[in-house]
This record gives C-alpha cells, sequence and structure tokens, in this order.
C-alpha cells in the first residue's frame, strides 16, 4: 500500500475510533434509560433484543459488503457503509421526539456542546499517531491507569450504596474481560485450527473457513430467541435475576464449546483431520454463552449505574472489552503453529498442539468460574441478585 493511501486509511480508522467511541456508550446507555422503572426483567429482555439486533447487523454487514466488494470495488463497499451509517442517522433523528422522556435531566448549552466537539477534532490527530506508531498496548496501559484513579476518586466522594454498585459493577467487567478474551479466539486460533485440520470438503466442495466463522451468528438468531425464552422461564420461577449465576455459568458454557475443540483435535491427532461436525457442534454453545453474559451484564450495570455516570459506566464496558482484546493477542499467541504442515506427521503434531491449546483454555475458565463464585460468596458476603 503506498504512503498517502495508508495514511488515507489510518485517518479512516481514527473517524472509525471516535465514531464508536460516542456511538456504543451513548446508545447503550439511551437504551438503558427506556427501560427506567421497570423491573430487571424487561430491562433484560430489552437488552437480549438488541444483542439480537447488533448480531442480525454482524450477519449482513460482511455478506453485503463482501459481495459489493467482490463484484464491484472495495470504495463501494466502502461507499455502501457510510450510506448505511447515514440512514441510521436519519432514523434517530426523524424518531427522537419518542426518545424526549428518556433524555438526561442535565441540558448542555451551546457553548458546552461547541467545546466537546472542539475536542473531538482536536483528538483526530492524537489518535491517527497512535495508530500510525502501533503503540496501542502502552495507550491501554495508561488508560486503565487514569481510568483506576478516577474510580478511587470516585468511590470516595459516593454513598455506600453508590460504592456497593459499583463494586458489583466492576466484577461483572471483570467476567466480560476473562469471557471476550476467549471468545475472540474464534477470529484467530479457531479459524486457523478450521483452516488447517477440519475436514472441509462436502460432494467435492470445500467449505470456506469464514463459513463456519459465520455460524455464531447464525444460531445466535435461530437458536437464541428459544434459548432465551427458556432462561425468562427460569428467572420467573426463581423470583428473581440471577445477574452473577447467569454471568459465571456463561463461562462454562463457552467451556463446554472449547472442550468440543479439545475432542476435535484430539482425534485430528491419530488421523490428521478433525470432522467437521464437532466445530458446528462447538459453536452451537459460543452464541448461547453469550445471550447468557452480555444482554444480563448490560441490563445489570445500567440499572446499577449512579445517577448521571450511565454513558460513563457503559465506556468502562467498552474498556473492558478493550482490555479482553489485548489479552486475546498475547494467548494466540500460545496457539500459533511456527511450521509447514506439508505432511501427516506434522498435521498430528499440529493437532496435539491445539489439543493442549484448547484444554488449557477449559481449564482456565472453570477456574475462573470457582474464583468468581467465591469472590461474591467471601468478598461480598452474598451473592448479587435484583429481586422483582
Amino acid at each position: 500500500m503506498l504512503p498517502k493511501s495508508l495514511n488515507r486509511c489510518i485517518f479512516g480508522l481514527a473517524l472509525i475510533v471516535i465514531g464508536s467511541g460516542l456511538f456504543l456508550p451513548n446508545i447503550t446507555a439511551l437504551f438503558g434509560r427506556i427501560y427506567q422503572g421497570s423491573d430487571f426483567q424487561n430491562r433484560e429482555n430489552g437488552f437480549s433484543a438488541y444483542y439480537l439486533a447488533k448480531n442480525l447487523g454482524a450477519l449482513l454487514a460482511p455478506i453485503i459488503c463482501g459481495f459489493i466488494s467482490a463484484e464491484y470495488s472495495y470504495g463501494l463497499a466502502f461507499l455502501f457503509s457510510s450510506a448505511a451509517m447515514f440512514s441510521g442517522v436519519a432514523v434517530f433523528i426523524l424518531g427522537k421526539r419518542s426518545l424526549i422522556h428518556v433524555e438526561d435531566d442535565v441540558q448542555c448549552n451551546k457553548r458546552n456542546v461547541a467545546f466537546i466537539y472542539l475536542c473531538l477534532v482536536a483528538v483526530i490527530p492524537l489518535i491517527f499517531i497512535l495508530l500510525k506508531l502501533e503503540i496501542d498496548g502502552s495507550v491501554l496501559l495508561a488508560i486503565c491507569g487514569v481510568v483506576g484513579v478516577y474510580l478511587v476518586f470516585l468511590l470516595r466522594n459516593r454513598n455506600s450504596v453508590e460504592r456497593k454498585n459499583i463494586n458489583y459493577i466492576l466484577l461483572l467487567l471483570g467476567v466480560v474481560v476473562v469471557f471476550s478474551m476467549f471468545l475472540g479466539q474464534g477470529g484467530t486460533t479457531l479459524n486457523l485450527f478450521i483452516d488447517r485440520i477440519v475436514h472441509r470438503v462436502v460432494f467435492n466442495i470445500t467449505i470456506p473457513t469464514a463459513v463456519f466463522y459465520a455460524l455464531d451468528p447464525i444460531f445466535m438468531l435461530t437458536v437464541g430467541p428459544l434459548f432465551l425464552m427458556v432462561l425468562i422461564r427460569i428467572t420467573k420461577k426463581c423470583n428473581t435475576s440471577l445477574v452473577f449465576e447467569k454471568s459465571l455459568s456463561s463461562l462454562l458454557l463457552l467451556s463446554l464449546g472449547f472442550g468440543i475443540f479439545f475432542i476435535a483435535a484430539m482425534r485430528a491427532t491419530h488421523s490428521g483431520q478433525a470432522s467437521a461436525f464437532y466445530i458446528v457442534l462447538a459453536y452451537l454453545f459460543f452464541p448461547l454463552s453469550e445471550l447468557l453474559l452480555f444482554p444480563t451484564v448490560l441490563s445489570a450495570i445500567t440499572a446499577r449505574s449512579p445517577e448521571g455516570l450511565g454513558g460513563m459506566v457503559v465506556g468502562l464496558f467498552m474498556l473492558s472489552q478493550a482490555i479482553a482484546a489485548y489479552f486475546m493477542g498475547g494467548i494466540a499467541k500460545f496457539g500459533k503453529i511456527e511450521f509447514a504442515l506439508d505432511s501427516l506427521a506434522k498435521l498430528q503434531q499440529a493437532s496435539m498442539h491445539y489439543e493442549y491449546f484448547f484444554v488449557g483454555i477449559v481449564i482456565a475458565l472453570f477456574c475462573s468460574t470457582v474464583i468468581g463464585f467465591i469472590a461474591i460468596r467471601f468478598i461480598f458476603g452474598q451473592r448479587f441478585r435484583f429481586i422483582k
């Protein structure tokens, strides 16, 4: 890529970073305010629908944009993405009147709004430099330090109930970090395992690796609603939302998926290849574990965020995702294969390497679940539940 084209690409990424930072925390906080005053079950149902809608977009976007880029050009695919974003803004503006009752009580004057936009413009070159220098790890560490100091200051100036709620939120975000850094292996190590080890030929047609990765949103949208119906019935019978119970159980469900990958790797150790059936079955557990965790956590943190800090708490949720992505890269290095797979013996050796990698993840997820339950029981003294 030519230097000028690379600079344009980095500049575009900088704008996407700012746009994502503005959109995701605020839309989630606004969504939480819609259910302000509602019971926790309705709030969680709403966030479940929100999460399903996100996955519908995650399924359609690569299909549509991939087709446009393959048949026409990347530029036209990017142009289509921009047009879709503008249409979303138009829908929000047209429907904004129906959200008047959930707007913040504190209204910013024009001077404050102008100052915010001025700061955003000033941040663009800073993000551009950070992306070009590839020092994201150091920046993330610095951000975590600043956020940590701010949280200490925040806790000192809040009452005991708000401090307790912030502690609960931080524990939930810890679960999110552990879950996301292992779930993220789907885009790295798991894809490489499928590409190298899994038998993907059906009726003399080789199934692309990307098709298996698309199983996550497909199962999310097909099996997910049925799974949510079961969760709702269980929650109603227990007369409580089971926030931590569901969050930690998502780690166990995710470990089952990786356990199936372990079985696939173990079978490939003998034959050099694994059946695609194991992959399909494993990917069934991943979206179910996501539905068990993310709607519950988003609902809980927006319900328990201190007054006026809803956007900041959701921002912490996004920061936890960034931390997970950083650790995800480090974990993926343990699953790296650094030799050519040009013989059956090499394929078997690689399968054994993946076997150790997957069983390590299963053990790590199980231990994290146990530690989480111990932390809830002994550090906080009780299980955290939203009683109807």
